[in-house]
């Protein structure tokens, strides 16, 4: 028992302490604007407008901010405490199937894993569905062998938490619902759980009809290549990667060698714990990869996050097997040092942070109302909650004096933090000023007498994409 706590102990320090490092990002500040920021009933009101997921996250945190507010710490740390809770699921999860060991090492690879902490750390449904999502499994094992209608009752609510949490959990429940329907007796008390889970998951369609809208289109922007890539990769780097090519494919072939010599050594439990951990884990990717191919875009590694804690635990489960003896040891001290490394640098390194949109907004101060800022679309929803009163100008464009426009790095793992070059100013203006700054850059334009000028004329500025258009804020005069 001291090792779980210990264990849980290290997932929180990981996940609390830096709560507030970064600022908002495009996702969170919808999070904390337009859906948690009023009434319980205009949350539910704005779910279907701004959102792509069911409401049961939004639902939970907005009771958690009533008492801890909606700035960074406060609205985060219900994921955080979501994600620490994980921890000693995974444990009573793996120690289901494959024994005491097996529980200590899927806890200790799900107290550092790198995705699970950035999601632990976002304000966001992605952490209470791998919970959730967990829960269910665990439920679904003691289902199989349990014969009492206890269990299936412990599943269905589970499975139908992690349904109204994020549709994908459909991936993990459904694999579920047919494996007890196919190996469990009577088959009436299945049915009526699984009908229950149903009929949770009827009742979504009608919201998940609505935000069917197209917001979700920017995953095509995104080759097939390049999402695979993220799922394999994310959950050993998180979603931003302080790694090399070379030192991942190290890490891979020493875990690879040490998985193989331990499933060798395993026992038929031990083996067939993993198994069926693994199974649901590559059904819950391999599903939604059988969609995309067939119809719709829709595979990133954040959607099918249900997976990594069902490999830590198929993985605490080979590598915890009596007979692995030190091989299996070693391999997960060594997964584990590998992700406590990743994870401190993505901490410390600022290169691999999101643009500081709270400093942004420092620097801007309160723009008067014949200023605008011009900005990627990306950067304007943040601006947005750090710079009250802006709002978007009107189509017919808004008459400014200054325009500031703000250029975010990017991050050093993916397009580098290279400085881009001063836009000429817009047709009457002259440039004013250029600011440097660790992750952004702001370049000040004015004008003699007010010029009207609209988003789209401006776009060369900061270029956006037919998805994504750039984006002009303004003050209107109170």
């Amino acid at each position: 028992m001291l090792g779980v706590v210990a264990l849980t102990a290290l997932g929180a320090a990981l996940r609390f302490a830096t709560l507030d490092l970064q600022s908002f990002d495009f996702d969170e500040a919808f999070t904390v604007g337009p859906v948690l920021g009023e009434s319980f009933d205009a949350m539910l009101d704005a779910i279907p407008r701004t959102e792509s997921t069911p409401p049961l996250y939004y639902a939970l945190a907005w009771l958690w901010t009533q008492a801890f507010g909606v700035g960074e710490v406060g609205v985060r740390s219900l994921s955080a405490l979501l994600g620490t809770a994980l921890v000693p699921v995974a444990f009573g999860t793996a120690r289901e199937l494959g024994g005491r060991r097996a529980g200590l090492i899927a806890a200790a690879l799900v107290a550092v894993n790198p995705q699970l902490i950035f999601y632990s750390q976002e304000a966001r449904a992605y952490s209470l569905l791998t919970l959730v999502a967990t829960l269910s499994f665990w439920a679904f094992l003691i289902a199989r062998r349990d014969t009492d209608a206890r269990s299936l009752i412990l599943w269905a609510l589970a499975s139908a938490a992690a349904l109204l949490t994020h549709y994908f959990a459909a991936f993990l429940v459904v694999p579920e619902a047919i494996w007890l329907l196919a190996v469990r007796r009577p088959r009436l008390p299945v049915a009526l759980a699984a009908g229950s889970v149903a009929a949770v998951g009827a009742a979504l369609v009608p919201l998940a009809v609505r935000q069917s809208d197209g917001r979700t289109d920017w995953i095509s922007d995104l080759s097939l290549d390049e999402r695979l890539r993220g799922v394999l990769k994310m959950p050993l780097t998180g979603e931003y990667d302080p790694t090399s090519n070379w030192q991942l494919g190290l890490l891979g072939l020493a875990v690879v060698a040490g998985m193989a010599f331990a499933f060798l050594r395993a026992d038929e439990r031990e083996r067939r714990g993993a198994v069926v951990a693994l199974s649901l884990g590559a059904l819950a990717v391999a599903l939604p990869l059988a969609i995309d191919l067939t119809a719709r875009e829709l595979l990133i590694a954040k959607n099918v996050i249900v997976a990594v804690p069902l490999v830590a635990i198929g993985l605490g489960c080979v590598l915890g097997a009596r007979r692995a003896g030190p091989v299996g040891l070693c391999t997960a001290v060594l997964v584990c040092a590998a992700g406590v490394a990743i994870a401190l640098a993505t901490m410390t390194d600022p290169s691999l942070r999101r643009p500081d949109y709270r400093g942004i907004a420092a620097t801007l101060g309160r723009p008067s109302p014949d200023w605008g800022v011009f900005t990627a679309y990306q950067g304007s929803e943040p601006l947005a909650r750090y710079l009250p009163g802006a709002t978007d100008a009107p189509p017919e464009g808004a008459a400014l004096r200054g325009l500031e426009l703000v250029l975010p790095l990017g991050r050093s793992d993916v397009d580098g933090p290279a400085r881009p070059a001063t836009p000429a100013p817009p047709a009457g203006f002259a440039l004013a000023a250029r600011d440097e700054h660790a992750t952004f850059t702001r370049v000040r334009y004015v004008a003699r007498t007010p010029v009207t000028v609209t988003a789209a004329e401006l776009a060369p500025l900061a270029p956006g994409s037919s998805t994504f258009p750039s984006r002009l804020l303004v003050w209107p005069a109170s």
